[in-house]
This record gives C-alpha cells, structure tokens and sequence, in this order.
C-alpha cells in the first residue's frame, strides 16, 4: 500500500452508476535506478461482470497518462500470469506491451510470470481531452483533476482516486 500514498495520482477505480466498484489499477514509480524514471503496474482487475466492456484498458490509459505527464516516466512495465491469454492479448495488441522476459514461479502459488514493458511516451496524448494531459505535462497549472479528463469523455459513469486518510 506503499505506492498508494507515495504516487496517489497513478491509482484509479471505475465506480458503477449505483458505486459499486467494477475494476481498478494501482501503479507505482520504480526505486531501482535513481537515474531511470519506470513505471510499474502492481495490480489491474476488473469484476467478471464487467469484464469485456474496455474498463481495463481505460483504467491503464489512465495511469499510464498520468505517469508519462506528471512523472515523464520514459517506460512502464507489468507482470502477468502466464496462463491469462486474454490480459496478454489487451496488453499486447491494444496497449503496446511486448515481453521482455519469463519469470519462473513468480507467482506463490508457482505459476510462471511473463514481465511485459513498453515505452511510455508513445501514446500520452491518445486520450480524448487531451489538451488536460498536454496542460500537466507542459507544466502549466491546470484546475482539471486527471480523473475529470475520463468523466468529461464519458468513460465510465463515475472515476475517483482510490481515497486515502479517509478522503472522499
């Protein structure tokens, strides 16, 4: 829960209309290599339910953004079972994610991990809006909140940062 406090901006969750949560995504910066600025996502699900819908895909686009404007991170990386073809396939086909490496036993229960990374800069500006994004990354100030910039497009029916120290 580290990564929640120290990089709050970087984690999301996608409510329902009737705010049951659907799906999140925490990310976090790297500590490796003070000289290398790397973005990691530690964990992504969304509920079976709504599985299928491009909840996932918005939510890593959001971090993702947030990660390349706010801390200009120049790559990001995930881990992923190796038996999840369907979380390969969107991390692969629709967000530019290739696999570096197979790590063995990664997981406790023993599964294999691949580890999977991509440069970061390649789509800061993909999202509708993005004239927000561009405002954070320029460093210009800007009253719009990253999570104002999905609920303006329509993503979701409502997006927050995951509340810390009893925020709402």
């Amino acid at each position: 829960m580290y990564h929640l406090i120290a990089w709050p901006q970087l984690s999301y969750i996608a409510l329902t209309s009737d705010g049951k949560i659907a799906g999140y995504v925490m990310g976090k910066l790297e500590e490796d290599d003070p000289n290398k600025v790397t973005g990691h996502f530690t964990s992504i699900a969304v509920k079976r339910e709504y599985r299928r819908l491009g909840i996932a895909e918005k939510l890593l686009h959001q971090s993702l953004n947030a990660m390349a404007s706010i801390y200009k991170v120049e790559s990001i990386s995930l881990h992923v079972r190796q038996s999840n073809v369907a979380a390969i396939s969107l991390y692969s086909k629709k967000l530019g994610f290739e696999i570096s490496e197979h790590e063995p036993q990664y997981y406790a229960d023993g599964e294999d991990s691949y580890l999977m990374k991509r440069r970061c800069w390649d789509e800061l500006f993909s999202l509708p809006d993005s004239k927000y994004v561009q405002e954070l990354h320029e460093g210009r100030p800007s009253n719009v909140h990253p999570t104002q910039v999905l609920n303006r497009c329509g993503l979701f029916d409502e997006l927050r940062n995951l509340p810390l120290n009893g925020e709402a």
